[in-house]
């Protein structure tokens, strides 16, 4: 090739070309091609003729050929210019300006001028080397299946394969899973239209990080019927400024989660209503430095996709996040309970695996969170309802998460600061322990005590034993406090055993709904008791059914140990589990103590009677002993007794009594004589207002709190109850004025702070201090006369001012039509 005339004019100067320009002019009518015929022999190397602008196309590389076709066709009266690539047959490549004006409708003029010319193949090797092997983009080539056939080092390190791992692999190796099908086919198609392809995408690593990256990809054709894809790749993962807020495929590149659009459409596959579990979205703003903000956002990103109480997580754009969670409803604990304990597992998950940056960032930023079911029925509001919540959540509140629903709000509030007490008293030892007796339904003597644990809480709290032991257990405190309310029982037995003998038993509690796992948790027991093994032979373990069974298919050892010591097991709740009786036989324990969701308020030939009597018939034939516990009438006992429960416990004996009040737990002997005198009173000839009297072992005290009353009714068949004090009845309540002062909300999660105060209003504020007064003594031939000169009922009988009982409306048409 001879370049001396094309290199004529330098060395260049000012604006001038290095090379000087083929000119051409093609006339259209006569189809004339005027050119330099000399100048384009030397830059081409070869003698074919050019006949027409289109001849020039057989010097283009195939892949250019088509869009500079169309380039020529395109010409106008304004001159254009485009860069393409000559190569000559002798394999040299020049790279040209291609420059077209339609000068009339019948001539059209232009140049070619040389930009860059390779003169040997070393020149081209140089040339494609300095692109090939940068140091600041990837490149890699492969074939039409995309099987890779070369990669530079930059790629190399990007991607942290060595290229002899990649020769024959397809690209799809670096699929990091994050874009969806429909991404990838409208890539392919935009290939096969233009020939490239560009954009962000998401590309997985050899160690498996996805990281973001830009990505040019162009299509090459050297030859018909061949084809290579070279691709150009930029590391973004230093850049990640450049990615926040930009999508692909449904996805946000610098987080690589589901954009709101897509979040919205999973959404609603996902968050279906439910009886047994409880739905909510929690909407996530942190506050991370200024300086490292985009990798921590990222990281966070990582956090919550793998958080295992997340079921779907999202990225709404402007640095909040969503996530989708799921708490369930455990049967008897308000749905409220499931949803907290949810979101302090989420929380205790995301800051072991962020960290203290992350715990940092979460309470300086903004959270919000919208329940289903609760504060909207539709699900494609739960995430404007959480936004909207996260921005009334002022930054750096005291209070951690702002909810939707006010009334759920200050239920969560209440349900912290429970657990910050609980948390205090446990480690501070600041529990109680109360004894409530278990009774011989043969001899009516008291054989055991069950120990229960009683915190110190402020009447302030309004929070029942039960709710805070629940706590407890969330909090994997239970066993811990377990041990110490055993320690507390263990150091009363001898005192205990002073008072009603040392035959007198005692009964501990030991949950196994905690993190150390039943074997570990029951021989904490063991080793507890080991510390005074003398009174090994008076401890009873009480274990819930579900729990025991539960447990029993694995640990039995255990168990069997603790009963070599001497211990007894009790299995508690019994009759509530499914697989109650198919268990029954092949588990090792001493008492079965029937739940009083069965005892209360059964009666003979009703179904809870049948369940009782077979449960008892079966334990008796296994030699196992049964415990009703929640016996609260005197006609349970009866109905129990009758039955062959071995054991009885309940409010009908006793409530839990303190230590130093335990002596009075004998005081049910009295009161159990005294309801047989008046029953066998009830069964004679009836002579006197007194022998018609309705025997009741509930008294109200003046100073007693409205609750107590409430209590009363609920374990009584009596309209009324009397107000005594000193012997003397004073006032009266009955059902219909007690429910006056309540509310359909009093006692649910909706109660206010104001009813909760209702609940503490002593009795003298609503009783009634007007009734009628009558000598227990007068005959009952009087009763005519004193139904019309006293009308009103009911009538409160006393001698003297002492109190002797009730005669009510209902008991006095009894015996008014028992006459006729």
């Amino acid at each position: 090739m001879n370049v001396n005339l094309l290199t004529a004019q330098t060395p260049i100067s000012g604006s001038q070309p290095r090379y000087i320009p083929v000119d051409w002019c093609y006339q259209v009518a006569s189809q004339r091609m005027d050119y330099d015929v000399v100048m384009w022999q030397s830059l081409v190397g070869d003698n074919h003729p050019i006949d027409k602008p289109a001849d020039f196309l057989e010097y283009l590389p195939l892949t250019q050929r088509e869009h500079a076709a169309r380039f020529l066709a395109d010409a106008n009266t304004e001159p254009q210019s485009v860069n393409s690539l000559l190569v000559s047959g002798e394999k040299l490549v020049a790279l040209v300006a291609f420059t077209v004006e339609e000068v009339s409708s019948q001539i059209i003029s232009g140049s070619i001028t040389p930009l860059l010319i390779f003169h040997s193949g070393m020149e081209s090797a140089f040339a494609f080397d300095a692109l090939f092997d940068n140091c600041h983009h990837g490149v890699v080539i492969t074939d039409e299946q995309t099987r890779i056939l070369a990669c530079n080092r930059y790629f190399e390190e990007q991607t942290g394969y060595q290229q002899s791992d990649l020769l024959g692999l397809k690209t799809s190796v670096f699929n990091s899973g994050k874009h969806s099908q429909h991404f990838y086919l409208d890539m392919w198609h935009q290939l096969r239209e233009q020939g490239w392809w560009n954009g962000t995408i998401l590309s997985q690593r050899a160690s498996g990080e996805v990281w973001p990256q830009d990505l040019l990809v162009k299509r090459l054709s050297p030859q018909k019927d061949q084809t290579f894809y070279i691709g150009f790749t930029t590391d973004l993962a230093q850049h990640l400024d450049r990615v926040i807020d930009k999508q692909a495929g449904d996805i946000e590149l610098l987080t690589q989660l589901p954009t709101l659009t897509k979040f919205v459409e999973l959404l609603k596959q996902r968050a279906l209503p439910s009886a047994t579990a409880t739905t909510f979205v929690l909407a996530i703003q942190p506050q991370f430095s200024s300086d490292k903000y985009y990798a921590e956002i990222r990281r966070l990103a990582g956090s919550l996709a793998k958080n295992e109480q997340v079921q779907l997580c999202g990225y709404h754009g402007e640095g909040i996040f969503l996530c989708l969670l799921e708490s369930q409803n455990e049967g008897g604990h308000p749905a409220l309970n499931g949803l907290h304990r949810t979101l302090r597992q989420f929380f205790a998950e995301l800051y072991q695996r962020g960290g203290q940056v992350v715990h940092q960032a979460m309470t300086k930023g903004r959270l919000g969170v919208s329940v289903l079911g609760m504060d909207t029925d539709k699900v494609e509001r739960l995430i404007s309802h959480a936004v909207q919540a996260m921005l009334e959540h002022h930054a750096g509140e005291s209070r951690h998460i702002n909810f939707y629903d006010r009334a759920i709000h200050q239920q969560i509030e209440r349900r912290k600061s429970l657990e910050k007490w609980v948390q205090k008293w446990i480690e501070n030892e600041d529990v109680d322990v109360f004894y409530q007796p278990i009774i011989d339904s043969q001899t009516w003597s008291i054989v055991k005590f069950e120990a229960l644990c009683r915190f110190q809480a402020p009447e302030i709290l309004h929070a029942s034993t039960q709710e805070l032991i629940s706590i407890a257990e969330d909090l994997n405190l239970i066993d811990q406090l377990d041990c110490l309310v055993g320690r507390k029982a263990l150091n009363d037995l001898p005192k205990i055993q002073t008072l009603f003998g040392h035959h007198v038993g005692l009964t501990v509690n030991r949950s196994l709904n905690s993190h150390l796992g039943p074997e570990q948790i029951l021989r904490n027991a063991a080793n507890l008791i080991a510390t005074q093994p003398c009174h090994a032979k008076s401890i009873t373990v009480e274990l819930t059914e579900s729990a025991y069974f539960d447990f029993h298919t694995h640990g039995n050892q255990v168990i069997e140990n603790l009963r070599a010591m001497g211990v007894t097991i009790a299995i508690d709740d019994f009759g509530k589990g499914f697989s109650s009786f198919t268990y029954l036989t092949e588990c090792q324990f001493d008492f079965l103590k029937i739940d009083r969701e069965f005892v209360s308020g059964i009666e003979i030939g009703s179904r809870r009677y049948a369940i009782v009597k077979m449960m008892t018939d079966l334990a008796h034939t296994l030699g196992v002993k049964v415990v009703a516990e929640g016996v609260e009438t005197e006609y349970e006992v009866h109905v129990l007794k009758s039955l062959g429960v071995d054991l009885l416990q309940g409010f009908f004996f006793t409530e839990p009594l303190p230590l130093h009040n335990l002596i009075h737990a004998m005081e049910y002997r009295k009161h159990f004589k005294l309801a047989t005198r008046e029953e066998e009173k009830q069964h004679q000839e009836p002579t006197s207002l007194q022998s018609l009297a309705m025997f009741t072992q509930y008294r109200l005290d003046p100073g007693d709190p409205l609750s107590l009353a409430v209590e009363y009714f609920k374990a009584t068949q009596s309209d009324v109850l009397p107000v005594v004090t000193a012997g003397e009845c004073v006032g009266l309540v009955d059902r219909a004025s007690l429910n006056l002062h309540l509310t359909p909300t009093m006692g649910t999660e909706l109660e206010t702070a104001r009813e909760a105060a209702m609940w503490r209003k002593p009795v003298n504020q609503f009783m009634q201090t007007q009734f009628t007064t009558l000598s227990a003594e007068y005959d009952v031939a009087q009763i005519p006369f004193l139904v019309r000169r006293y009308p009103g009922s009911p009538w409160v009988l006393v001698s003297g001012k002492a109190y002797k009982g009730i005669i009510t409306a209902h008991r006095l048409l009894d015996y008014l039509a028992s006459l006729h």
